[in-house]
């Protein structure tokens, strides 16, 4: 896949979109025409309805079901113990990238870090938390169907909750945890989609199940102990990081002496016995490289945003971030762009409704196509452990000095794309603030980031800051534009024809690499739980998370089934 592939500047405008075409799938592995799946985006996409019973899908059993599968004993204090290594994490002020070693400041946030995780898990307390939706994310599979993709559980509050005297309306407090679960291959050979089939059918038959009792009884099966054909439950720990997969909080904590910013954080479950048996270890957001990689030089040492914690490194860290952004990162973020330009009559993923020369052309779903298909696919040493959603503070558009934005215009010169379709500087840096977790949710809405016939497409909006509410609503972004989409990559999945049998594969060679690199952070894990001294307790578990992250990184790199450019979000 040369999409996957370094672009240097000196690379053929026409060789990059030949590229970027030889990367997309073809229609050869689907059955005919008459394969047309009905699939109701409210049972098969998302879930918010009754069928999302709140008791099988308490926060508490999934806490417990984490737990149970790392043989922990399911106590309340194991729960509350667990529950609060998360909240502790947001009391640093500062952490370190594992890969790069840069020091990254990180906002303090002591309203979250002082929730009590009794009440958490207790449903019945104001600051209970919820389940308010399931998510099927099997659009997010890499190419090699080496994973089924995320299925997803997100919690909240019952309500926000209301302000304190004197504070404005808008500063309730609001805290939303989503638990994102990569869920593995089933085949022997941990790729190929026979091994994910099981997953997809499921998802698409929940449509044709009008009980939704018994909708609710099939989803508590497929997340809490497993369906036939598929590799197990969706909850267990080691699909919350081990090594892929993750917890993503959306947080919004208020008083009168704390107000702060709208921002998402990430996690992943290690087993180190550090700092409690099971934790909650901080890790990368993930597409959400750091906001001060895009100005020209450091700010001032005083900014309590701009200002670095290492000078030396996070100037060499961005002239290395800016290079790829503007010889990697620009290719995948035109890739839907070059893609269309190029794309003629009679050749593989030509569609005459995306051809705006075409008699035939469709400008919404031109609109919902672009916007789906493209990604950036950062490198996790660039990543910071925050993603500002409120305010400016982490947006490409805002931070991108003009050495930076004369570069990104002089590079997007060497793309042959069609003037009344070609993307602009400010809307190439607004597709980099769409892809983080901040732009998505917030500060990208609304902004221009396409062009068809000469016409400004933007980036659809959040619910405010979310995309599901507390109370089941779901964002214009999600109803108008992602799930339409996604609708469709699950009717392509379960048309995909069924390979024919043949004898088990030995390993490959990158099996053979993802196991040896598991070995090696597993050990790293259980050699942490089993030291004494907290200190090399914390150094092993730091060895384990640096020895995760970079496996991790290998499958965010993939191009994705569907998409080339596969999102976190």
């Amino acid at each position: 896949m040369l999409i996957g592939r370094t672009a240097r500047k000196t690379t053929a405008p026409a060789l990059l979109s030949l590229s970027l075409i030889a990367s997309l799938p073809t229609t050869a592995g689907a059955q005919g025409p008459t394969c047309t799946p009905a699939i109701d985006i409210s049972r098969s996409l998302v879930v918010t309805d009754g069928a999302l019973d709140k008791t099988k899908f308490a926060f508490s059993r999934t806490v417990d079901a984490i737990l149970g599968s790392m043989a922990i004993a399911k106590t309340a204090e194991n729960r509350e113990n667990f529950v609060k290594s998360m909240l502790t994490s947001l009391q640093d002020d500062d952490m370190v990238n594992p890969v790069s070693g840069l020091r990254m400041k990180v906002e303090v946030r002591p309203l979250e870090a002082g929730l009590d995780p009794k009440k958490l898990l207790n449903p019945a307390d104001p600051a209970g938390l919820v389940p308010i939706a399931l998510f099927n994310r099997l659009d997010a599979a890499p190419i090699d169907w080496s994973n089924c993709g995320e299925h997803r559980i997100v919690y909240s509050f019952k309500a926000p909750i209301p302000p304190e005297a004197g504070l404005p309306p808008f500063r309730t407090s609001r805290f939303l945890l989503i638990f994102e679960a990569r869920v593995d291959n089933a085949s022997p050979q941990k790729a190929g989609f026979e091994g994910c089939r099981a997953v997809a059918n499921f998802w698409r038959s929940l449509t044709d199940e009008n009980d939704e009792k018994m909708r609710a009884e099939r989803l508590e099966q497929f997340y809490f102990t497993g369906i036939a054909g598929a590799s197990g439950p969706v909850v267990q720990a080691k699909n919350y990081g081990g090594p892929l997969g993750q917890v993503r909080g959306n947080i919004f904590m208020n008083s009168a002496a704390h107000q702060l910013r709208w921002q998402l954080r990430e996690w992943i479950v290690v087993n180190s016995g550090q700092p409690t048996p099971a934790s909650f270890v901080a890790v990368t957001v993930k597409d959400n490289p750091l906001s001060q990689f895009y100005l020209d030089a450091n700010g001032p040492a005083s900014d309590p945003d701009d200002g670095p914690l290492d000078e030396a490194k996070e100037t060499s860290e961005r002239a290395e971030f800016q290079n790829q952004f503007l010889n990697t990162s620009l290719v995948r973020l035109l890739d839907p762009d070059v893609v269309r330009n190029f794309l003629k009559p009679g050749q593989p993923a030509y569609a005459a409704e995306l051809d705006p020369a075409n008699a035939a052309f469709d400008a919404e779903k031109y609109r919902i196509e672009v916007l789906n298909r493209f990604g950036a696919r950062f490198e996790n040493r660039f990543n910071e452990f925050q993603s500002v959603s409120q305010g400016d503070a982490d947006n490409p558009r805002a931070k991108a000095g003009p050495t930076l934005q004369a570069n990104l215009g002089t590079a997007l010169g060497q793309f042959v794309i069609d003037a009344q379709q070609k993307p602009d500087v400010t809307q190439v840096l607004n597709r980099a603030g769409a892809v983080s977790c901040g732009g998505c949710h917030q500060f990208t809405a609304d902004q221009p980031v396409a062009k068809i016939k000469g016409q400004t497409i933007v980036w659809p909006k959040s619910a405010g800051f979310v995309h599901v509410t507390e109370s089941g609503g779901l964002s214009d972004a999600l109803t108008t534009t992602l799930l339409p989409f996604r609708r469709d990559r699950l009717a392509e999945a379960v048309c995909i024809e069924a390979a024919p049998i043949t004898m088990s594969a030995a390993p490959n060679a990158s099996m053979a690499l993802d196991s040896a690199r598991q070995s090696r952070w597993q050990s790293l894990v259980a050699t942490a739980r089993d030291e004494k001294d907290p200190a090399a307790q914390r150094t092993r578990t730091r060895e384990a998370v640096r020895a995760i992250t970079v496996q991790r990184q290998e499958e965010i790199q993939k191009p994705g089934y569907f998409v080339t450019n596969r999102r976190p979000h």
